[in-house]
This record gives structure tokens, C-alpha cells and sequence, in this order.
């Protein structure tokens, strides 16, 4: 009767567990798993000697500052998820990534469909721009400033964000942090001697919304 009722147990349970959709979008299915077992070291700050060439936590390609990737100290280009969508898939199918805290077959599944469909992004219905705060003043001390921040979602996206620091005069903003991450945290950031207005680039997997953050002189 024990066995019987096992058998039974794992056939419910296997009933129960979510199909795999034969669409998956970015979006809706992909970008929480990624979230969850592989942008914390595949994003920026990158860590545990990954390349820093491409980045699994944006959908379109990027960006960045010089990586001191080649020999000059122009910005670098930054693949993003959507042109990896088959590679991810391979690599997480051969158990090669992530190397600790292996996919679930479902997981593994919802990566292989999205490349198999052409990686696409989807859109939420009613959805809701992140926001971003300052709580307190910003702080600034000679050549460094810093903030405590809240990053919040209405609908519970995943956001990941940064701060720029425009100081004005035609310049280019300055990119003054690496990536910010949804929730309240404090940061602090290297800027030379001037006045700078700063704003925040945040990203929940459908747009990048951009936010007034204040201005902060920097001795």
C-alpha cells in the first residue's frame, strides 16, 4: 500500500508540474531563469573570471565603458541574451553552465524552445515602468558620491539598473555605476571634481525608462 500510494504521490506531482509554453518569451519565461541561476556572475560586476564580452541579464546588445579588452579605451560592443539564445541553450543542455545549482529539466526545456522560436522578447499587458528613489541626500566626499536608492517594480518585474552623471557643458554623461538591482541598497561611485545631475537607466525586461535622481556637486 506504501509503494501504491509513492507511485501515486509522484504521478500527481508530475501532473502538476507546469508544461513547458511553446512560445517562451524573454520576458515572461526566460529572464526570471537567468535572473535566478545566471546573472550573478554574467552580469555587470562581473565575477569569477567570466567574459566580459557578453551579458545575460539584457535582451539587445550593449554598451559598455572600455573592458580593456583589446588595445584602445574606446567603448566596447556587449551581446546581449537574445543573440546567445542558442548558445545559452546548448550549454545549458550539455550541463556545462551554470556550473553550481543545475537547471531543472523544465528550465533546460524553456531555454531550448526560446532559441528554438527566434528568442523573442514578448510584452507584458498594464505594465508598469520601475521607479527609482533617493532616500536621504546624496552624499559626496572628493571624487567619490554616494546614495541609498529603492528600486521598486508594480508588477514584480526583474529590474536591473544604472546611474549616469551628466556634468553638463555638450560632455558626455559619465556611466558612474555598474549595475543596480532591484530593492534598497546604497552605492557609491567614482566622479572627477564638478557639478553633476543624475539620472538612473532602468531596465524590467520590456523598456528602459530613465529617472531624474538630483544633483550632486562633487568636491
Amino acid at each position: 500500500m506504501k509503494t501504491s500510494a509513492g507511485i501515486l504521490l509522484f504521478f500527481a506531482a508530475a501532473a502538476c508540474s507546469p508544461s513547458v509554453p511553446s512560445q517562451p518569451t524573454w520576458v515572461d519565461n526566460v529572464r526570471p531563469i537567468l535572473a535566478a541561476t545566471c546573472i550573478r556572475c554574467h552580469s555587470p560586476p562581473y565575477i569569477a573570471g567570466v567574459p566580459v564580452s557578453f551579458r545575460l541579464d539584457k535582451y539587445d546588445n550593449d554598451v559598455a565603458p572600455d573592458l580593456a579588452i583589446d588595445d584602445d579605451d574606446e567603448p566596447e560592443p556587449v551581446d546581449g541574451a537574445r543573440v546567445l539564445a542558442q548558445t545559452i541553450a546548448d550549454s545549458v543542455s550539455a550541463e556545462r553552465m551554470p556550473p553550481r545549482f543545475p537547471l531543472t529539466g523544465r528550465q533546460i526545456d524553456v531555454l531550448t524552445a526560446w532559441a528554438q522560436v527566434d528568442a523573442p522578447q514578448g510584452a507584458r499587458e498594464n505594465d508598469n515602468p520601475p521607479t527609482m528613489s533617493v532616500v536621504g541626500d546624496i552624499q559626496a566626499s572628493p571624487g567619490v558620491a554616494g546614495l541609498s536608492y529603492v528600486i521598486e517594480d508594480p508588477d514584480g518585474d526583474i529590474v536591473t539598473g544604472l546611474i549616469l552623471a551628466d556634468p553638463g557643458g555638450g560632455a558626455d554623461p559619465i556611466r558612474a555605476t555598474n549595475e543596480l538591482f532591484v530593492g534598497r541598497d546604497w552605492v557609491n561611485f567614482d566622479l572627477p571634481t564638478g557639478d553633476y545631475d543624475l539620472s538612473a537607466e532602468l531596465d524590467d525586461g520590456t523598456e528602459t525608462v530613465s529617472v531624474d535622481l538630483g544633483q550632486v556637486q562633487v568636491p
